[in-house]
């Protein structure tokens, strides 16, 4: 259809599916211009017909009624039919209306596909990392140096979202997403062969513009295929798959250095076995009709006589379109998408700060006094961060879609278990082995990390949302919430450790021993984390009232459709 100034024009050509095969059976077609109500209607018919639930008499009566309807409001038809232009893909846009069942796809093997595949992604994210201490002991680096390839992996990964998320309006995103998996694999491999603290960084480096292959493209794959109930439910779920596959990560590597791989050879063996998870998940995302498809046979030739004005009005449309500086101040000027990349940015660096500073601040605040009571805690907190991932979503959808509400939850939860574990830490006095018992100390860690995660589950998705009814390129949108939420990581690194440093630099120039001053040095890290969970709180306080008024917009548009 061409949609010009609030109509649209379309060529209908119905019959059922079966006469492409059965000349015996009629071909009606008729030319009209219809309004946005007469082509839902008309729609509604073409799947009735192929579904089944309707009889052929019946739906040339309803398109007879339709076409007349709309013949009735205009007087110069002859005029319509001269400029009438066909929908090039009209069958590709009708069967995205009809059951999976029916376009022979299977939507469970599709989120199959996208959970192993997002997971095998996180496991690849942390082979480097584990293999850290072998490596800087094999080439002798020292280890202030280590951490360089994480920086520009960091660098590299806001960037290589930023683009990515542009890019999903363009490419294939299911195609996309199973090749990131085998590039990154060969990336991981490819570190094994790596002689210096240079090279590795270039490559690992790399493997972070590579990793925006994952999460960019499949939550454009749930937005495109799935409705919003079902985007909201899955959205969670598969977001879990992140910290699933960072779980599995360490067990890989023990079981390789139990088997006496070297690191190389485990990078290697993380980057080959990518190629057979890459092929999986492609099989899986074809069954569940993620991959593109290309339409059979087209219900109508494309129509050469199309006017002048038709054409100006499609450069007019395409020159607006690929005007970057129109759309990226549409994004930049929506109070409500800034918010939500600035919560964003916060979830983000909470998340890589509870993670990577973990097993040092819960060592130096005395909250685990040995390192497996350490790695204990840690792995509490990935299960909390799996629980929050996928109660967020269902969370939001039984509140009715209110994902500003649902991360105002979760960032009270977050600031609140981050509170005690930071007043505890800052004034114990020393009395038994730990500021809290480890029972507790492992159920408010898996609180903190689910209230945190909870929150940068659904940003994504209250982003995709809000883009959607203000109009805006929701891919560019994308960019900018992934850009800006590296930058919380990358703040989250150095600036850390020196707030850590100068917090005991200042606790023993007053005069305390050195085990006090360190512990309320490492209490300083669980204090900026219950800061930025109250500052996500308020952030999406503030969103609320925004928030009604979409959802009272939404539910008022069916209401519309039926008068």
């Amino acid at each position: 259809g061409l949609r010009c100034k609030g109509e649209v024009r379309i060529l209908l050509s119905y019959w059922p599916l079966v006469a492409m095969t059965n000349e015996g059976i009629p071909r009606v077609s008729s030319g009209a211009v219809l309004d946005p109500v007469s082509l839902h209607e008309s729609k509604d018919v073409f799947v009735r017909l192929v579904s089944g639930e309707t009889s052929i008499s019946e739906a040339k009566d309803a398109f007879a009624r339709i076409v007349s309807c709309e013949s009735d409001k205009k007087e110069d038809v002859d005029q319509v039919d001269k400029d009438v232009r066909p929908l090039l893909h009209m069958d590709s846009d009708i069967n995205d209306d009809l059951p999976a069942r029916a376009r022979g796809e299977r939507p469970a093997s599709m989120i199959v596909g996208l959970f192993l595949g997002y997971a095998y992604y996180n496991t690849l994210r942390g082979s480097f990392p584990l293999q850290m201490r072998s490596i800087a002991k094999e080439l002798n680096i020292p280890v202030a140096r280590i951490g360089l390839p994480n920086s520009v992996f960091s660098a590299a990964y806001g960037v290589g979202k930023f683009f990515g998320s542009i890019l999903t309006d363009y490419l294939p995103c299911a195609e996309c997403h199973t090749l990131g998996i085998l590039l990154c694999g060969l990336d991981v491999a490819a570190v094994g062969l790596c002689r210096g603290i240079t090279s590795i960084a270039a490559v690992w480096g790399l493997q972070g513009a590579l990793q925006a292959f994952g999460w960019p493209f499949l939550s454009r794959i749930l937005i495109n295929k799935l409705s919003k109930e079902k985007c909201a439910k899955y959205w969670g779920i598969l977001s879990m798959a992140g910290s699933i596959g960072s779980m599995l990560a360490p067990y890989g590597t023990v079981m390789a250095s139990r088997l006496g791989m070297s690191w190389r050879a485990t990078l290697r063996g993380f980057g080959f076995s990518s190629a057979l998870v890459a092929l999986l998940v492609q099989v899986m995302l074809q069954r569940g009709g993620a991959t593109a498809r290309r339409s059979a046979i087209a219900l109508v030739d494309r129509s050469a006589n199309v006017s002048t004005k038709a054409k100006a009005e499609e450069k007019t449309a395409a020159h607006s379109q690929t005007n970057i500086l129109v759309r990226t101040s549409s994004v930049l000027c929506c109070p409500a998408m800034l918010a939500i990349f600035l919560c964003n940015s916060l979830s983000f660096g909470a998340s890589k700060c509870t993670k990577e500073w973990g097993s040092m601040y819960l060592r130096g605040t005395q909250l685990a006094t040995s390192d497996m009571q350490s790695a204990t805690l840690l792995f509490w907190a990935e299960i909390g961060a799996s629980a929050g991932a996928a109660f967020s979503g269902v969370t939001s959808l039984s509140l009715g879609g209110r994902h500003a509400l649902t991360c105002l939850l979760s960032a009270l939860l977050g600031m609140v278990s981050t509170a005690i574990l930071a007043l505890k830490s800052y004034s114990w006095q020393g009395q038994g082995r730990s500021p809290l018992p480890f029972g507790v100390a492992c159920a408010l860690q898996a609180c903190s990390l689910a209230g945190i995660n909870g929150v940068r589950t659904l940003a994504g998705l209250h982003l995709a949302e809000v883009a959607t009814h203000a109009g805006t390129q929701l891919g560019l949108a994308n960019g900018f919430a992934e850009m800006i939420g590296q930058v919380g990581s990358v703040l989250s690194g150095m600036p850390i450790g020196a707030l850590v440093a100068r917090a005991t630099a200042s606790r023993t120039a007053s005069g305390a021993g050195a085990k006090e001053a360190a512990r309320v040095g490492w209490a300083a890290v669980p204090a900026l984390l219950t800061l930025a969970c109250g500052s996500m709180a308020a952030l999406n306080l503030a969103l609320i009232p925004q928030e009604n008024r979409r959802l009272a917009h939404q539910s008022q548009k069916p209401k519309k459709k039926e008068q």
